[in-house]
């Protein structure tokens, strides 16, 4: 991994950004292809910034839509763990009262609409 660029999450300070590469595993639905649950964690910490450790876990469920007539999986639960310079945390987040939209444009392209000269 070293020599890559990081591109999925980077970690700053007020003078620098350091990128932080990450490894994971999912749990996949064999009939749906679903991701059902989500865990990443640190490749290696960044001892200039003193981040030791950042995991994150999540759980996905169906969200049912009856409006659209649609089922999607969506996160339901997360809980993110991080050891970083002096604390620890733990940071835990369920997810709830998901509202789906859509927004619907239709694009008519038409001739300029002839316009009259001032009058001199």
């Amino acid at each position: 991994m070293d020599g890559m660029r990081s591109r999925t999450l980077s970690m700053g300070t007020a003078a620098n950004v350091f990128p932080v590469s990450l490894k994971g595993r999912a749990w996949i639905a064999v009939d749906s292809g679903e991701i059902m649950h989500l865990e990443t964690n640190l490749v290696k910490g960044v001892p200039i910034i003193e981040l030791r450790a950042n995991a994150v876990s999540i759980d996905y469920a169906p969200v049912a839509f009856p409006s659209r007539n649609l089922n999607l999986w969506l996160p339901k639960s997360a809980v993110a763990y991080t050891d970083y310079g002096k604390r620890r945390t733990i940071i835990e987040h369920t997810f709830s009262d998901f509202q789906l939209f859509s927004v619907q444009t239709q694009q008519v392209i038409e001739k300029p609409k002839a316009t009259k000269k001032p009058e001199e």
